[in-house]
């Protein structure tokens, strides 16, 4: 039998009260009807808006990425213990 991933947008919902779910809904549902009908250039300022947003947390996230990294490096190279001591496993 071959196990397969939910899609995200799927797997996200389940994971989500369903009262979060109908906020969520409700807010995508008034987006768009108030930029059905609205102006080309509102709706250009409204999709630089969420680009700049997505960018921001695209930044924070390859930030974290960074630190995790550079922490885990500076860890091995700081440990002066060989590896089976530093983690507790000395067998003397």
């Amino acid at each position: 039998m071959e196990y397969r991933l939910p899609p995200t947008a799927t797997k996200t919902r389940t994971h989500t009260s369903p009262q979060v779910n109908r906020k969520i809904d409700f807010k995508t549902k008034s987006n768009i009807s108030r930029y059905i009908n609205a102006e080309e250039d509102q709706i250009a300022k409204r999709i630089d808006s969420l680009d700049r947003e997505w960018d921001t947390e695209r930044v924070l996230e390859t930030n974290f990425a960074a630190l995790i990294t550079l922490s885990t490096i500076l860890g091995f190279a700081v440990t002066k213990l060989p590896p089976a001591k530093a983690g507790g496993f000395e067998t003397d």
